[in-house]
């Protein structure tokens, strides 16, 4: 991310955990405010039959327009884990968020299927569980997609 007019990089916003009851969600995509809009709702829908939900706290700043996983992992700010709305979240015919996990160096990251989204910002959020109990689940192409019920 670089500053326009000057080429420096650009000043990032602190990623900070302002809300005990919720995850950073962070758009770093601003190609189509719609579909962001559609993002953060089915992101946040009830699971079914339970009704659990992923609790987001949006972030739409564009100082993060085209951050990379990096970029967000290296933001200031307190936030240990942040979910973020990329352009393929927002363009992919299986909307995903990317997760990254701040606190581990190098960082951690991985992709979730928006119908997983409350699994893991629930157990991560309420530290029931690590980023590791999901990279150990992820599908065959890297994306968490929810645990397999054993019956």
């Amino acid at each position: 991310m670089s500053d326009q007019v000057t080429g420096q990089p650009a000043a990032r916003p602190p990623l900070d955990d302002t809300d005990p009851d919720a995850s950073l969600l962070v758009r770093t995509w601003f190609g189509d405010d719609a579909a962001w809009d559609r993002l953060v709702t089915d992101a946040s829908a009830p699971s079914d039959p339970d009704g659990f939900i992923a609790d987001f706290v949006p972030g739409d700043d564009r100082a993060v327009d085209g951050a990379s996983s990096d970029d967000i992992a290296a933001a200031p700010g307190d936030a240990i884990v942040v979910f973020v709305a990329d352009e393929a979240s927002m363009t992919s015919d299986a909307a995903t968020l990317a997760v990254i996990d701040r606190l581990a160096a190098p960082h951690r990251s991985f992709r979730l299927t928006l119908a997983a989204a409350w699994e893991v910002e629930n157990n991560l959020r309420l530290a029931n569980m690590d980023t590791d109990d999901f990279l150990d689940s992820l599908d065959a192409d890297g994306v968490f997609t929810g645990f397999v019920d054993p019956d």
